[in-house]
């Protein structure tokens, strides 16, 4: 929009001209504007539960905000108002969408100071400008905070998941259950390979259960995961047992069974736990041929 106005004219002098008269306009009606945009901001979904005086805080300082850019032209001053909101209400569970609602709603109240103190196209598309100026750069803000929120849930969610995916549970004599959470990626595969291994070697184990009920996010690549663990422990003389198979994960590893030749299925963890109780120690022996001493 704005290369569009300076096209036909709008210059730095227009915007400038068109800026301070919004601002002393802005100035003069500034409670009564607050006040508007605080009672129009609990319309918006996830503030209609609110009392006003909880939104009228965030609320002036959003307008001293406006107020500052109209005044010194720093543009960003919104923005970084709304950063730390924008933040706090992603760690909330709310939406990008609810801000953005905030910003369009600042966008009309600045608009319509526009419309009160200047006359024209030249000043009103000027005007348009500013608007957008800040508005815009508001909303990019707003933008890179819930990104930030988002990433760093994703981090928080992927620790928790390399504490807790990968624990070795010596189940029964000789039988070892690995619980799966979480999706699998290349670094956490290794992670459960290196558990598995040092599991079987710590306990002496002829079976290693692989429990992924908590498997997340499972994609084309969770065959060659499953396949290197199994191959690793098969040289360790240990047999890998997969446990808690969804119907999904079924279908994933279907594609690709021949890279899963051998190795057992269980839909629970309860029957691969009641299947390995069950098997005889002669066969449990034979399995750990190839265990070097």
């Amino acid at each position: 929009m704005e290369s569009l106005f300076r096209g036909v004219g709008i210059g730095d002098g227009h915007i400038d001209r068109a800026r301070a008269a919004m601002g002393r306009q802005f100035e003069g009606e500034f409670e009564a504007f607050t006040e508007r945009v605080a009672r129009e901001t609990m319309k918006i979904a996830g503030y209609e539960h609110l009392h006003v005086d909880q939104v009228r805080p965030n609320t002036r300082r959003a307008m001293r905000a406006v107020l500052t850019t109209l005044e010194g032209a720093d543009y960003g001053a919104l923005g970084l108002t709304l950063r730390e909101i924008a933040y706090l209400r992603a760690k909330q569970g709310f939406r990008p969408q609810t801000l953005f609602d905030v910003v369009d709603l600042t966008e009309s109240a600045v608009g319509e100071v526009a419309t009160r103190c200047l006359t024209g196209n030249e000043e009103l598309m000027a005007a348009a400008i500013v608007t957008r100026r800040i508005c815009d750069g508001a909303r990019a803000v707003i933008l890179g905070a819930f990104s930030q929120a988002h990433q760093e849930a994703q981090e928080q969610v992927e620790r928790l998941a390399r504490q807790f995916s990968a624990p070795i549970l010596p189940a029964l004599p000789g039988v070892l259950v690995l619980p799966i959470v979480g999706a699998i990626s290349p670094a956490r595969a290794q992670q459960i390979v290196d558990a598995l291994l040092a599991g079987i070697n710590t306990h002496g184990a002829r079976t290693a259960i692989l429990d992924i009920t908590g498997l997340s996010d499972a994609d084309s690549t969770l065959p060659a995961h499953l396949k290197r663990a199994t191959m690793t422990a098969r040289l360790l003389g240990a047999e890998v047992v997969l446990a808690g198979v969804s119907a999904s994960v079924a279908r994933i590893l279907a594609e690709d069974a021949g890279g899963l030749r051998g190795v057992t299925v269980h839909s629970t963890l309860a029957t691969a736990l009641v299947a390995a109780a069950n098997a005889t120690p002669a066969a449990a022996g034979s399995s750990r041929a190839f265990r070097r001493p």
